[in-house]
């Protein structure tokens, strides 16, 4: 399959998994501080994974994800009522370190610059 392809697919999935969390999803742990970073479908769409950024307290992060995941089956549901597809990928959900990643990297080089202001 074409990656051009599997870009829009990406794309349709991640704008509408992101509408289903918000609308859809009624699980208290859920909290509107997640954000959906990436989305990599399989060339055959059989899977989809779908990369998160949580925020807030990690207490609050586990029992999100821990949410997401336990929904997967709904949203994988509610993917084939609003996309015409020939098949529904299956979602996983991963945890996105990234911004986590940078800010801790910024803090460290914040740190550097007032212990050494060369």
């Amino acid at each position: 399959m074409d990656t051009h392809r599997i870009d829009r697919i990406n794309s349709m999935i991640r704008n509408e998994v992101s509408k289903i969390i918000n609308e859809n999803i009624r699980d208290t742990r859920i909290y509107p501080m997640i954000s959906i970073t990436k989305v990599r479908t399989s060339k055959d769409l059989s899977v989809s994974k779908i990369s998160i950024s949580l925020m807030g307290k990690d207490s609050e992060k586990a029992a999100a994800f821990k949410a997401l995941k336990s929904a997967s089956g709904f949203i994988r549901h509610n993917l084939q009522k609003n996309i015409t597809l020939k098949k529904i990928p299956a979602i996983n959900f991963t945890i996105d370190e990234t911004i986590v990643t940078g800010q801790r990297i910024t803090k460290l080089i914040n740190k550097h610059k007032v212990e050494n202001p060369d």
